[in-house]
């Protein structure tokens, strides 16, 4: 019989191997909790049916049948090393708790569920073990959909102290937390981080309490997911709050934010507000002037202060439909002052909101003040701005009816005008109507009811830019 050359021999050993290691590679098993080993380690084969350790690409389950208490244990195999969090992560890809499940799962060392983590009953408690949710290591966003999914239908989930990190590259990826449930934050982090151009994360995440509360965009990552909260709600953050990426949208939200708030890189407040009350002071900052913040609600003891700060233009972004018109681009409600001498100036860019300042002995404003959107209502009173901008779209912007405020510098009015409300604005610096922002509205809309009155001890100048706008 003739035999074959000894390096095609090779070549086909080879290939088979390779095939049985990338199918054994590949290949997800199912494991349901038993607890029948000499211990109660995710680590002990005998614990599982089929006899075997889960692994990354695997599934467990904890059913009716799985009693006890059940340990993530330093014994599993590391699956990742974290060059960020500095964490070794066990992982698997589902995790189950299925209804009827009395037991309880605790970690002895950080976990990774990439796919999707589901509870229906039973004690999913985390101590001081990082847990994790969607992409195994930091920058890996290489999975593909519907990685990073949480459901807590039922039972009790205890968050980790130190951080619970939501990190997911998927498109329309689905969080929840549902009433029947309890969700306890252990005064650790909650992060959510995505790098999903034009996707969307669904959080449904109502009346509950977090400590520290991270949304922010994935590094080098050009896209960002919005996160859509399907119910109205009103969450409180114990301590700080972070907004870098993201945009709020479909529903009107509240967050109660007792600590400080940080808004950076691309975010965009959306349809939520948050709302300060802190007992001590509290501070906003604007990391970049490039994102914009939710609308906010001050509502704080007498003395305690709100400082906005991080020396750029601190923008205003809340987008509430007239059909929700209870939110504001910003309300003083009581109590403490706001400050904005740390930002070089505050823009609104709000959609059917209220703007509504604090007395003059309870606000420092900024350089500049700039209004723009869509009908905007102002209250504003005896305040003394330093430069005001105007450029309002499709309506007019309204002071409150027979209310006079200074301007100390300039006054431009590049869109929309006043309205119907007869006030006076006292103009210490130069008068500008400059309609290239929008030649029509400023030509329709640039006069309304209200009146400059110029009377400054040096040569003052009215500038416009086309014939036809109208000026106050």
């Amino acid at each position: 019989r003739a035999r074959r050359p000894f390096h095609k021999l090779v070549v086909r050993a080879l290939a088979v191997a390779a095939a049985v290691g990338c199918g054994s590679a590949l290949a997800a098993t199912t494991y349901t909790w038993r607890g029948g080993g000499a211990d109660a380690n995710w680590s002990t084969a005998e614990n599982w049916s089929p006899n075997g350790v889960p692994g990354k690409d695997d599934n467990v389950i904890f059913d009716a049948q799985s009693t006890g208490t059940s340990y993530v244990d330093e014994g599993l195999a590391k699956a990742a090393h974290d060059n960020v969090s500095g964490a070794d992560y066990a992982a698997v890809s589902v995790c189950t708790l299925d209804t009827g499940f009395g037991g309880r799962i605790e970690l002895k060392r950080a976990l990774c569920v990439q796919k999707t983590y589901t509870q229906n009953a039973g004690t999913f408690a985390c101590g001081d073990s990082i847990f994790r949710l969607g992409s195994l290591t930091t920058r890996d966003y290489s999975r593909a959909s519907k990685h990073g999914e949480f459901f807590l239908n039922g039972g009790t989930f205890t968050a980790p102290s130190t951080e619970f990190q939501h990190y997911s590259v998927s498109h329309q990826v689905q969080f929840q937390i549902n009433e029947g449930a309890v969700f306890n934050h252990n005064n650790g982090t909650f992060i959510s981080e995505s790098s999903c151009g034009g996707g969307s994360m669904n959080f449904t995440i109502k009346d509950r309490v977090f400590n520290n509360f991270i949304f922010r965009r994935a590094p080098g990552s050009s896209g960002i997911s919005s996160q859509i909260f399907s119910v109205v709600s009103t969450n409180t953050v114990l301590g700080d709050f972070t907004l870098d990426a993201g945009q709020f949208t479909t529903k009107d939200s509240v967050w109660i934010v007792k600590g400080n708030v940080t808004v950076s890189g691309v975010a965009n407040g959306g349809n939520a507000a948050i709302l300060l009350n802190g007992t001590e002071e509290q501070t906003v900052t604007a990391l970049d002037g490039k994102g914009k913040t939710f609308g906010i609600i001050v509502d704080k003891p007498e003395d305690s202060w709100v400082r906005f700060v991080g020396g750029k233009e601190l923008i205003f972004g809340m987008n509430a439909q007239s059909s929700n018109s209870g939110y504001h681009g910003l309300e003083w409600i009581g109590g403490g002052g706001l400050d904005f001498s740390g930002v070089t100036g505050i823009r609104f860019n709000c959609y059917h909101t209220a703007i509504q300042f604090p007395p003059a002995d309870k606000v420092i404003l900024p350089a500049q003040v700039s209004i723009y959107g869509y009908q905007p209502k102002m209250k504003a009173v005896d305040l003394a701005f330093q430069n005001l901008v105007v450029g309002t779209t499709d309506s007019r912007l309204e002071f409150g009816n027979n209310v006079t405020n200074t301007v100390l510098g300039d006054l431009t009015v590049r869109a929309g005008g006043f309205g119907n409300n007869t006030s006076v604005i006292v103009l210490k610096g130069d008068y500008h109507v400059d309609n290239t922002y929008d030649a029509n509205h400023a030509k329709n809309y640039g006069g309304g009811n209200a009146w400059v009155l110029m009377n400054a001890e040096k040569d003052q100048v009215i500038t416009c830019t086309n014939s036809t706008c109208n000026s106050l």
